[in-house]
């Protein structure tokens, strides 16, 4: 005796820009085009190589980095925050006798296009790291 299987198709709604930016529904599916307008996403990130000619190794949203000298960046985005109420996140890689690097925002403040980030030896000088990861949350245009 053999059981049969019944296929159903079953009809779930798609997100919309919208409802993904109230972050509210529990019964939708979350097409790629529209996951990044989720606040918990990420709507830029990159990993650059900051030490002699910047280049950047991998990024989303992000244009291109400019190199202000010594340890001091500016991150492009390709498409800009609302404001520049955003949130930023960064770590380095030591290099050299230093014993680590922390990124912050420059002293230069932020704005909807683009992020100031310095990275910074445990002395608290400014000095290039050949590995810079920043990664942003927030409301993007």
């Amino acid at each position: 005796m053999s059981q049969g299987f019944v296929n159903k198709v079953v009809s779930v709604p798609a997100a919309t820009q919208a409802g993904q930016e109230a972050a509210a529904s529990t019964e939708t599916f979350v097409s790629p085009g529209v996951q990044q307008f989720h606040p918990s996403s990420a709507k830029a990130w990159v990993q650059f190589d900051g030490t002699g000619t910047v280049a950047i190794d991998s990024s989303f949203n992000v244009s291109s980095i400019t190199d202000n000298g010594v340890g001091t960046y500016v991150v492009n985005f390709t498409t800009a925050f609302s404001s520049a109420e955003y949130c930023a996140s960064g770590i380095s890689r030591s290099d050299g006798a230093s014993t680590g690097f922390i990124v912050m925002q420059n002293n230069i403040s932020a704005a909807a296009g683009t992020y100031p980030a310095v990275t910074l030896d445990t002395s608290g000088g400014a000095k290039d790291s050949s590995r810079v990861c920043l990664a942003f949350w927030g409301d993007q245009v």
